[in-house]
């Protein structure tokens, strides 16, 4: 038999949300073993009061001797309590059977804030995971993206941890001839005439789920943009549910540097 991941899901205690997911079985005459849910809470960074949600699912180290195979689970994790509009990217190991990996981060979890402005809402929503070296010396390279709060807009982040849970810092855009282990793209954009409610319209926002895919040392991240921030419709003009527009970038892997990033159907932020 081998392992599959199902499709995990979030479930809520008393208004608090938890992480769970589930490591279901496939047999060989391909009939499915469903078994119970794991609510990991490595360290107890997601005790019962604080928020923790989980949106993406990647397999690790793949069976090699240098690095046991292991599950990384992306999402995001309620920064301070009760605040619920800060939000950091969360992101755990653990073995299949749910069993926290404490090598990871010290404790088996890692939170990672990208303090861009507004909120402070960074939410990952995808992981990819890239496992290079042979026999005893492999490693996993975590690339992880989603929705970064940029005062009022939202733009698209992209974190990239080591198998040890930490930030690889040299990845990721430069800030002062630094590079922090951390990419941010799409505007930022100030209050207009004093709040973030009059920003004129047609201004693009990352705030929709996105998607990710590695291959040959680059990363592409694509994301659903909303480009009408009034929830009501104007006679002649786009409602706000169909003016969709996408952001997609490709970015190196070894350093983050950005080959292409681009709105569509036209256009360049």
């Amino acid at each position: 038999m081998s392992p599959h991941q199902s499709p995990f899901w979030i479930k809520a205690f008393c208004g608090v949300w938890r992480p769970s997911f589930v490591a279901d079985t496939v047999n060989s005459d391909s009939s499915i073993t469903f078994n119970a849910p794991i609510y990991p809470n490595p360290g107890n960074y997601c005790p019962t009061n604080r928020g923790c949600i989980l949106r993406s699912i990647a397999a690790g180290g793949r069976g090699n001797f240098g690095l046991p195979s292991r599950l990384y689970l992306a999402g995001t994790r309620q920064a301070s309590i009760p605040d619920y509009s800060d939000w950091d990217f969360l992101v755990m190991a653990v073995n299949f059977n749910g069993s926290s990996i404490t090598s990871f981060g010290g404790s088996g979890v890692t939170t990672v804030p990208f303090f861009e402005g507004g909120d402070y809402y960074d939410d990952a929503n995808s992981i990819q995971v890239e496992t290079t070296g042979v026999l005893t010396n492999v490693h996993d390279s975590l690339y992880v993206s989603g929705f970064v709060d940029r005062e009022c807009k939202d733009g698209f982040g992209i974190a990239k941890l080591k198998d040890d849970g930490w930030l690889d810092t040299t990845f990721g855009k430069p800030s002062g001839g630094t590079r922090t282990g951390k990419l941010v793209l799409g505007v930022a954009i100030p209050p207009y005439n004093g709040t973030c409610s009059d920003l004129p319209i047609f201004t693009p926002s990352a705030s929709y789920a996105n998607a990710s895919a590695l291959a040959n040392g680059k990363l592409a991240v694509a994301v659903f943009t909303d480009r009408f921030p009034l929830p009501l419709c104007i006679p002649g003009q786009p409602c706000h549910e169909t003016d969709i527009v996408g952001m997609i970038a490709v970015v190196d892997t070894l350093r983050g540097d950005v080959d292409s990033f681009r709105t569509t159907p036209t256009g360049t932020l």
